[in-house]
């Protein structure tokens, strides 16, 4: 189960935590008919039994810290239209080796999006694994 708050212009929503004891997550496209644009900073910290995530469309938008200390956490699945994850955003994942971006390698790199790993992972890119950047 997620939680959700409106933004403040009343035209999409934030992700602003989670089930504690979930072992996988699907951010949606849309909530209350809305779209689901951003994860608000620490929405997900200490989700134990994290082990899966997916961020689906219209998402753009990761916070710092968002998901700190999802010691459990292994894979990662992002959608296309993240245009921002903030620095650390996975912080202290120890456990994620695999990321797989649903985008192009020119995407992932013009976003930066690596700044918010600290530690080393498979990237894939549309399930095939980058060997080469």
């Amino acid at each position: 189960m997620l939680e959700f708050t409106l933004s403040k212009d009343k035209t999409y929503y934030i992700v602003t935590g989670c089930d504690k004891k979930a072992p996988s997550a699907i951010i949606p496209a849309e909530y209350n008919g809305l779209p689901v644009e951003e994860i608000d900073k620490k929405a997900f910290s200490d989700c134990g039994y994290l082990k899966s995530l997916t961020i689906l469309k219209n998402v753009r938008i990761l916070n710092r810290y968002t998901f700190h200390s999802c010691k459990y956490l292994n894979e990662v699945i992002i959608g296309n239209e993240v245009t921002s994850f903030c620095y650390q955003a996975f912080h202290a994942c120890f456990e994620l080796k695999k990321v797989n971006f649903l985008g192009t390698i020119d995407e992932w790199a013009e976003r930066n999006l690596a700044q918010a790993f600290e530690y080393e992972y498979d990237l894939y890119i549309n399930d095939v694994l980058v060997t080469d950047v």
